[in-house]
């Protein structure tokens, strides 16, 4: 609380102000992605330097995808919300990045052809130092994924987590379909 000339009381709500901070570390993270991405060179076959000037960025709404790689419209797309949650994991959401930055070498030296995880592209990767796959991450390699909601069995207490509402029964009580007997309570996680 702080006392303006006025003698009335002004009051900055937390939340504002975290999420301000939180919009500034984003766009901090934004540049380091743009950085990156922009100062990055490989050398093709020939020895020719290979950059990816001509690509963009921007942060994708997605869920289940970390990051996508668009040769056609080159264009590099990381989840907004995996990266809002791992604001401070920068080293993490750089290794999401080469690997999609990777399959944009791998099309523009190779050929749209060979964009996907490839002989090429594991090379290519190989050389930005990114791991190929996503089974390949280095050890320690945990990255908080934000999910919406929370389903709990009642009975054994199995949580599962969702980014929709949805209607289950418990698997492990009831394995196989849809069972009113074992429905899962939803809560919601944020």
């Amino acid at each position: 609380m702080s006392r303006n000339p006025g003698n009335r009381v002004s009051v900055k709500p937390k939340n504002i102000i975290m999420e301000r901070t939180k919009i500034q570390d984003l766009q901090h993270m934004e540049h380091l992605i743009l950085q990156t991405l922009f100062q990055a060179s490989l050398k093709d076959e020939n020895g020719e330097e290979i950059t990816l000037g001509e690509y963009h960025f921007k942060f994708s709404n997605a869920v289940r995808t970390a990051g996508q790689c668009r040769p056609g419209e080159k264009l590099i797309k990381l989840s907004r919300r995996l990266c809002e949650a791992n604001l401070h994991q920068w080293d993490k959401i750089k290794a999401i990045l080469l690997h999609e930055m990777a399959h944009a070498f791998t099309a523009k030296i190779y050929g749209m052809k060979h964009a996907g995880h490839t002989p090429k592209f594991r090379k290519v990767a190989r050389q930005l130092g990114t791991p190929v796959t996503g089974s390949q991450t280095p050890k320690g390699f945990n990255l908080e994924i934000p999910y919406k909601y929370k389903l709990t069995c009642p009975n054994c207490g199995k949580v599962t987590k969702y980014n929709q509402k949805v209607n289950r029964s418990c698997g492990k009580c009831n394995p196989g379909k849809y069972d009113p007997r074992y429905k899962m309570e939803i809560s919601q996680i944020h």
